[in-house]
C-alpha cells in the first residue's frame, strides 16, 4: 500500500453522489463578474454561464432563448443562442445593475446578496429545457504594493482592509460533518480571521 498521505484515499467514493437525466440543453456552472462604476452608483454584470446540447438527431441544431434575471431588481438579460449536437460553449450577457447593495467582508459591513435565475427556452417547443438559479455579492477587490516599503495592500470596494488568515488543515480522513464545519466557520469568523 501507498506510505504517502492520507490513507484509505483510494478506496472508492466516499460521498454522496447524484445522476440526474438533462433535457436537450443543460446550464452548467453559471458565474455572475461584478465591476463597479466610478462613483459605484451602477455595477456592470456579466454573466458567464456554459451551455450544453446533449441532443442526438443528426444533423441539427437546437435553437432557443437564454434568459436570466436578478430578483427584487430590474435586470434582465436575453440573448439567442443555436448549439450543435454535442456542442457546450460559454455565453457572455451583460447588463447594467443601478444603485448596488454592496457585499462586505465580514465585520466590515453587510454581505448583501443577489439571487440570479437563469434559464434556457427551447425555440421549438416554448419549453424550459433547463434552469438554474446562484446567489453573488456585489464587490470590487483589488491590491497593490503602495504600502510602506513596498508591501502590499488589499482594498474592497475601495476601502482599505487588513488580511488575516490562518493555515487550515482539513481533518486528515475527510469526514467532517455539515454542522461540524459549520460551527469551525463561525468560531474561524468570530477570532477575526477573514481568509
Amino acid at each position: 500500500m501507498f506510505s504517502d498521505g492520507i490513507r484509505d484515499r483510494y478506496a472508492g467514493i466516499w460521498k454522496d453522489i447524484t445522476f440526474f437525466a438533462t433535457d436537450t440543453i443543460r446550464l452548467d456552472a453559471p458565474y455572475v463578474r461584478t465591476k463597479l462604476g466610478a462613483d459605484m452608483s451602477e455595477a456592470e454584470l456579466t454573466l458567464e454561464i456554459d451551455c450544453i446540447c446533449a441532443g442526438y438527431r443528426w444533423p441539427g441544431t437546437w435553437k432557443g432563448v437564454l434568459e436570466a434575471e436578478v430578483e427584487g431588481t430590474d435586470v434582465r438579460f436575453a440573448k439567442k443562442v443555436g448549439l450543435f449536437r454535442g456542442e457546450r460553449r460559454t455565453e457572455r450577457l451583460t447588463a447594467t445593475l443601478k444603485k448596488p447593495e454592496l457585499w462586505w467582508p465580514r465585520n466590515k459591513g453587510a454581505q448583501h446578496l443577489y439571487t440570479l435565475r437563469v434559464r434556457f427556452t427551447d425555440g421549438k417547443t416554448g419549453r424550459v429545457s433547463d434552469e438554474k438559479s446562484i446567489r453573488f455579492g456585489v464587490r470590487e477587490l483589488t491590491s497593490d504594493q503602495s504600502g510602506k516599503g513596498g508591501a502590499r495592500q488589499f482594498f474592497c470596494n475601495r476601502r482599505k482592509i487588513f488580511i488575516r488568515g490562518t493555515n487550515w488543515i482539513p481533518e486528515a480522513m475527510l469526514k467532517a460533518d455539515d454542522a461540524r464545519m459549520e460551527k469551525e466557520m463561525r468560531l474561524t469568523a468570530e477570532s477575526g480571521v477573514n481568509l
